[in-house]
């Protein structure tokens, strides 16, 4: 869970992900305990580190690609069928002042 992904942090119906430049998306799955708030185009991630982002912004998230199966495992609750994959299990959460490119 070293990998670094960059890109467009984007809202496509419900589902967070972040877009690369390349065309290529992942749907985020958060660390156990980390808690999202969407409200419009801010979303902020709450686990004491207190970082916001909107939506729009470049972000860059270290983590790694996942299956279903292997993403389903980081989840207490089943992945949405809307939300479909690719995954990106994220392995670090951006820190304020790192996320912006």
């Amino acid at each position: 869970m070293e990998a670094l992904f960059e890109g467009e942090l984007v809202l496509e119906g419900g589902c967070l992900r972040v877009k690369s430049e390349y065309g290529e998306d992942h749907l985020l799955i958060w660390p156990p305990g980390v808690r999202l708030t969407v409200d419009g185009r801010d979303v902020v991630i709450s686990n004491g580190s207190g970082v916001s982002l909107a939506v729009g912004e470049e972000i860059r998230v270290g983590g790694g690609e996942a299956s279903l199966a292997h993403a389903q495992t980081f989840v207490t609750e089943p992945l949405p069928s809307d939300c479909p994959g690719p995954y990106w299990v994220v392995g670090e959460i951006p820190a304020s002042g790192s996320v912006a490119r």
